[in-house]
């Protein structure tokens, strides 16, 4: 598995994990499908754009099955603050499976908007770099 298809599956299967939690509160019947609409439209814009980001990057790079031409460390820079991230996410939206009030979703989503704005600064150029050292080795290849 190359490691472009390994970050995508950390950003896919966060957003994912985190979609299946609104969708449990919303099969409990704890929130309405209206309020499950505005809820998915708040989740995506917190993964919306590292998700765009890599899959653009990707298609923009081509696909290549073995991409061991790209140095090891921006690479795990990007995986290490992309898995701390997700982390972060999924921890923070679970709570709302232990915790009851109203409004107890859309506040949880809105303080996770606020932290995926301030962890943006590890996120987003670590996982630039990454995929601009990608792009700079392939060129390289070509």
């Amino acid at each position: 598995m190359n490691t472009r298809l390994k970050l995508f599956l950390v950003w896919m299967g966060g957003y994912v994990i985190s979609f299946g939690l609104l969708l449990i509160l919303f099969f409990r019947d704890e929130i309405s499908l209206d309020d499950l609409g505005a809820n998915v439209i708040r989740l995506t814009g917190i993964f919306a754009p590292y998700l765009t980001s890599i899959v653009a990057f990707w298609f923009a790079c081509g696909s290549t099955t073995n991409d061991t031409k790209v140095e090891n460390r921006p690479f795990q820079v990007a995986m290490i603050c992309s898995a701390f991230f997700n982390f972060v996410m999924i921890i923070i939206l679970s709570s709302i499976l232990f915790r009851e009030g109203e409004a107890l979703v859309k506040n949880t989503l809105s303080t996770l908007a606020d932290i995926a704005t301030i962890m943006s600064f590890l996120v987003g150029p670590a996982i630039g770099f990454y995929f601009g050292k990608s792009a700079k080795a392939k060129s390289r290849s070509s």
